[in-house]
């Protein structure tokens, strides 16, 4: 839910830079929806392992919100031009922007009680951690030696991977 948050409250700044013409301020907004927005990702995948324990379902769910994603991003290339073009201009499609993170906000307050509300019931189970008795230090160090042991394919795949999220925002410019 905080992810959720800083998504909006991000948004909202935006819209704000947007309105005073004040880059540094648009550029903190959408840092923040940066870090709401891939912190989210995680968390959703987290939330649909936990509803999703069995195995039973778990690659359709994680598919499912994987393409909902996809299609509010392409929905996003029409939307904003068509309310820009209609008069509002950029403050008005950010001022869109913001409403429907606003109501993503309320959908994931609503998801959270749904949450808390089946995980009385038994619904769905609360798993313990287990007791950590190695320490960050090691662990990083332990990660650090699995990274760099990656295959070079890895490593070709997650620059075309970088080079295209980093071009797909100027691909509308254009």
């Amino acid at each position: 839910m905080i992810f959720t948050f800083l998504i909006t409250g991000g948004s909202l700044l935006f819209w704000l830079g947007v309105q005073l013409v004040e880059y540094p301020v648009m550029i903190a907004g959408r840092f923040m929806i940066g870090l709401g927005g891939e912190s989210m990702t995680v968390a959703k995948t987290a939330f649909i392992a936990r509803w999703f324990a069995g195995g039973k379902g778990m690659a359709f769910a994680c598919s499912l919100t994987i393409a909902f994603t996809r299609i509010a991003a392409s929905m996003n290339f029409v939307v904003s031009p068509a309310v820009a073009n209609a008069g509002y201009g950029a403050e008005g499609s950010c001022l869109v922007g913001v409403g429907v993170c606003g109501m993503a906000t309320l959908g994931t307050v609503c998801l959270v009680i749904c949450d808390i509300y089946f995980e009385k019931k038994g619904y769905v189970k609360v798993q313990q951690m287990g007791k950590h008795t190695d320490t960050i230090g090691a662990r990083l160090l332990t990660m650090a030696k699995q990274v760099i042991q990656l295959p070079l394919q890895f490593w070709l795949i997650c620059g075309a991977v970088s080079y295209t999220h980093l071009t797909l925002p100027t691909k509308r410019i254009v």
